[in-house]
């Protein structure tokens, strides 16, 4: 499992119990279902254990937010804003923490600090949005601000208590945490129901994806999920000396008994390796590479599909089909 934790900068929120809601807009400008993705939705489960809204696994123990995230650093570098949800005021942020894996972190730099750089923005009536592991140097704001919805707050970062970069954003009502899915605070369940927080438009934006595609590429040899979300692949393309292709795909979101079918093919259409799995636990990221080994030097072309379907006998469904072809010169 991967997990990325983030603390509330405790603020001081206004009272009113009964006041509406404000309406949310999607924080993010980036794609949603292709430059950007959600990893993790907020825990609806009471105790042990974690459910998404749907009652589906795509949540953590205790987790508080929703992580819109990007596939690898690499978009992070480009630049993915993030943005007020609602009109508010700014009323504290942070900034200055370096974007890192956190097991690259020295010890002790996370202590009260696990939600990185982050900015708060309070709505009225003890409404208040919280936008947390944004790049270092990018926020835009400052506490005292008065932001409109769709302003931009930062950019998608790396810093804090993570393992990819991605914005957790949080929704409280009175200190409560509240899922902007269903309107419901955490812990009611996953049968909450409810419409939700989200504006129409959003909620389209953010209809609920079971599990997809983060990358998928060639390398000359084995590759980690670090090694495709810090951008490290490039390093170890494919060139007319390598002794090895290897395919690979990096995914989220899988269910135990997804299948998985991933074939590499040659020049001529020969199939060169293959390979199926059925998953025997659920998935939040996970690496599946295949590959061959070529003492005298890699074939001109290759072809390489990786599919995963969900479901039961002949009712299964695609949830990953992808195909990515490598010229080697």
């Amino acid at each position: 499992m991967i997990a990325a934790a983030a603390v509330f900068f405790p603020i001081v929120g206004a009272s009113g119990a009964s006041a509406e809601p404000p309406a949310l807009r999607v924080p993010v400008d980036c794609a949603l279902g292709g430059t950007c993705s959600i990893q993790h939705y907020v825990d609806t489960k009471a105790g042990d254990g974690a459910r998404d809204y749907r009652c589906g696994r795509q949540s953590y123990d205790g987790h508080e937010g929703t992580d819109i995230r990007v596939p690898t650093v690499a978009e992070m570098h480009d630049g993915v804003p993030v943005l007020a949800a609602a009109p508010g005021r700014v009323k504290a942020l942070r900034d200055g923490m370096p974007d890192a894996f956190k097991d690259q972190l020295a010890e002790g730099v996370l202590t009260n600090h696990e939600a990185g750089n982050g900015v708060v923005v309070a709505h009225g009536d003890g409404w208040v949005t919280q936008y947390s592991h944004l790049r270092l140097g990018s926020i835009a704001v400052a506490p005292g601000d008065t932001v409109r919805a769709g302003e931009q707050l930062g950019t998608i970062g790396l810093s804090g208590n993570t393992e990819f970069p991605h914005l957790e954003f949080e929704v409280r009502h009175n200190g409560a945490v509240v899922d902007p899915f269903t309107g419901a605070r955490k812990g009611a369940g996953c049968k909450a129901g409810g419409a939700g927080l989200w504006t129409a438009r959003a909620r389209e934006r953010l209809a609920y994806e079971p599990g997809g595609l983060l990358a998928a590429g060639f390398a000359r040899r084995k590759v980690s999920a670090r090694d495709v979300v810090a951008g490290r692949v490039k390093a170890v393309r494919v060139a007319p000396g390598a002794k090895a292709v290897v395919f690979y795909a990096l995914t989220r979101g899988l269910r135990a008994g997804d299948r998985e079918r991933i074939v590499l093919r040659g020049p001529d259409g020969t199939v060169l390796a293959k390979d199926t799995n059925a998953l025997s636990d659920a998935s939040a990221q996970r690496i599946r590479y295949i590959g061959t080994r070529t003492p005298d030097g890699p074939a001109r072309a290759y072809t390489a599909r990786y599919t995963v379907t969900r479901g039961n006998g002949d009712e299964r469904q695609p949830v990953v089909d992808v195909r990515r072809e490598l010229s080697v010169r």
